[in-house]
């Protein structure tokens, strides 16, 4: 901008930019704080540049301002890094908490004292409460539920806060990633650029290389510790309690989901300002047609009266409070059964009351469209957060990525479903969602089969699922405690066109022949006999799967010892993606199908195995593979053997598909050794 920042350098765009902030009425305070200073510098290209190009502008004065400009300091830019501090008019906003949950020091309940002031707390409070919920059982509108259940937990977070106080949670360590070599480096680059900066002559050029060569070197080093530690996660992912990978999984996933927020350059007061404006234009009815239909008037229905049939009773409920179990993580109502236990007798009375105003305004139903729509949405969202986090054919193992998928994905899919009933429509919509995620974790196009990949993970199907889930949610009606509400609601259950007559039609419940008796083993056969027929008649219609193993376990190919090349083989080689596509073999006899890749590179010889083995002698290696840890070593020999010859037909075949890679580094490790090390001595 020339003079007007003291710098000797003018350009158009700098010219217009400053016409702007003139005509703008806008302060910038590079000019009143560090006039001529400038904050960039390049020494690149033989030549040095300097230039005044990062600014700081306002729309209104600050009070006290001050500017420091780091020119000594390379951090592998040629951007200075520029610090503008003053005092602001106002006290700035409270920073957010990170932490979602409400956490007291409830080891202080342990003492009478602390104990009797909590009890007592809660007592005066929770007794208000009660002449409240009172009132609205004889009132002819529905109680505003939400409020109250508000209102409870509020009384509670009270006396909580008055009897122990409240606990911050535990700082994290954030400086995992930063190491001594970094930190070396890092040091010999400001060296060297502040050797550059006073160095003058001759020695200014070779300053400069000096300095070029360690921003490589940082840069190198970087890069280094990133596929380090991209590792060492995957690795300790893999190896630890599975329950840690999941909490792991969560915690950062939450962290990576953000909310949209209205923000405006003016301030939050602004954005608010024109975000109610907005609203009450959009609101205020202008934009309605001149003629409309009559409104409807809506017709509220009385409550139900609080009779026998209504199963909530205070001993029901203090019992149920009293088999709470402890040292379990809250809801989102941050209540624990410790702060419940202590004060039950306070606690139950008003409980019960609640549930009787459910009770009488009780209209639920379930629409299976929209549940299931609100599943997939759910958890295709989740699927591309896990997929940014490594859960792909590129980044976890994808027996890890499969368990987590358990774990995290599928419980969104089956939200609601033992409890409803769908018809084809609805179940293919799960289907395809379903398809869609499990095409996140091993990379298939958008029309790609997975019934292949699923069988390969012991993974069921959708349809599967919500019969096995149906069967289990009925089961478990029958066993549950006297004092369950299901088990008080199912005797008042006697029209034979409710949900529950519906559910007792489930085709694994139905193929018990004892049902009132049958115990926990016999239902484990049942759905494993389901699961089996399932299996049965999917391999009686596709070829791929017809050469899988045809019992129902995760296939060993997915967790046995071997190179990553190794297993993308296998795993390509059971989904037809090895050879894929038919295409002219280097024989020239053929096109590449399975069949002929197999009679191409003689593998039924090489494996001395007779050719017209079933499946194929690929296949039926495959599936000879041991499900678990080998004890002895009776079968050592025939892996030995049999082992590094098939790996090496699975580098022929991929050799005759990709003829244009060069595949021959990969000749002298991918031999299976992994595999044989794991073999029992």
């Amino acid at each position: 901008m020339g003079s007007f920042l003291g710098d000797h350098a003018i350009t158009s765009r700098g010219t217009s930019f400053l016409q702007w902030i003139q005509a703008t009425g806008l302060t910038c305070w590079n000019e009143l704080l560090a006039f001529g200073i400038p904050t960039f510098l390049s020494g690149g290209s033989g030549t040095s540049r300097s230039s005044v190009i990062d600014l700081f502008l306002s729309t209104s004065p600050l009070l006290n301002p001050s500017m420091q400009i780091h020119s000594d300091l390379s951090l592998g830019s040629d951007h200075k890094m520029v610090n503008l501090t003053f005092t602001p008019y106002v006290s700035p906003p409270p920073p957010p908490t990170n932490h979602l949950r409400l956490l007291w020091n409830l080891s202080g309940l342990a003492q009478p004292d602390t104990l009797k002031i909590y009890i007592d707390t809660a007592s005066g409070s929770l007794d208000n409460l009660t002449e409240q919920f009172s009132a609205f059982l004889s009132s002819s509108s529905p109680p505003p539920v939400d409020s109250l259940c508000s209102a409870f937990a509020q009384a509670i977070y009270d006396a909580l806060d008055t009897a122990v106080g409240r606990r911050t949670p535990r700082t994290m360590q954030k400086y995992w990633f930063w190491s001594v070599d970094l930190q070396e480096a890092m040091d010999l680059r400001e060296r060297s650029y502040q050797c550059w900066r006073h160095s003058s002559g001759l020695q200014k050029v070779i300053c400069w290389m000096r300095h070029q060569d360690a921003c490589h070197a940082v840069r190198l080093s970087v890069q280094h510790r990133r596929r380090e530690t991209w590792k060492e996660f995957c690795n300790k992912l893999a190896t630890q309690d599975f329950a840690k990978t999941t909490a792991t999984m969560k915690r950062i996933k939450s962290h990576r989901q953000t909310s949209p927020v209205f923000v405006n350059p003016g301030g939050p007061q602004v954005a608010a300002n024109k975000m109610a404006d907005h609203l009450q234009q959009i609101f205020s009815g202008q934009f309605l047609p001149a003629r409309r239909p009559p409104d409807q008037t809506v017709m509220i229905s009385s409550p139900i009266a609080i009779d026998e049939s209504c199963p909530f009773t205070h001993l029901s409920v203090e019992s149920a409070i009293l088999k709470l179990p402890t040292r379990k993580a809250p809801g989102v109502d941050h209540l624990r059964a410790e702060m419940l236990h202590p004060i039950v007798k306070q606690v139950s009375p008003v409980l019960c009351l609640l549930f009787q105003l459910c009770w009488q305004w009780a209209k639920g139903t379930i629409d299976p469209s929209l549940l299931i729509s609100r599943n997939c949405v759910s958890a295709i969202n989740s699927m591309r957060a896990l997929q940014s986090l490594g859960v792909n054919h590129t980044g976890l193992s994808r027996l890890l990525s499969i368990r987590l998928y358990r774990q995290f994905i599928r419980p969104q899919f089956e939200y609601g479903l033992a409890i409803s009933c769908f018809n084809i429509k609805q179940v293919a919509v799960l289907e395809k969602a379903q398809n869609t995620c499990l095409r996140m974790i091993f990379g298939g196009h958008s029309t790609s089969s997975t019934s292949v990949f699923r069988h390969l993970g012991n993974l069921p199907s959708m349809r599967e699922r919500i019969l096995t889930l149906g069967f289990k949610f009925v089961y478990r009606a029958f066993w549950l405690p006297d004092e369950a509400l299901f088990t008080l609601l199912r005797p008042v259950l006697t029209n034979p066109a409710h949900q529950w007559f519906k559910l007792l039609a489930n085709p694994i419940w139905l193929s018990l022949s004892n049902r009132q008796n049958a115990d926990s083993k016999a239902c484990k056969h049942a759905i494993r006999s389901f699961l089996n027929q399932g299996l049965s008649l999917q391999r009686s219609q596709q070829i791929l799967l017809s050469a899988c193993r045809p019992s129902l376990s995760v296939d060993p190919i997915l967790w046995l010892p071997m190179t990553n090349y190794e297993r993308s083989r296998f795993i390509r080689w059971r989904m037809g993606w090895l050879p894929g596509r038919p295409q002219p073999c280097s024989c020239g006899l053929h096109t590449t199908s399975r069949h002929h890749v197999i009679e191409c590179t003689g593998a039924a010889i090489r494996l001395h195995l007779y050719s017209t083995v079933q499946p194929n002698p690929i296949d039926y290696v495959l599936n000879m593979l041991p499900l678990k840890k080998l004890k002895n070593n009776k079968n050592n020999a025939f892996w030995i053997f049999t082992w590094p010859i098939l790996c090496r037909i699975m580098l022929d075949i991929e050799q005759i598909c990709l003829p244009g890679v060069d595949l021959a580094d990969h000749a002298a490790t991918d031999r299976g050794q992994l595999f044989l090390n794991w073999l029992p001595k």
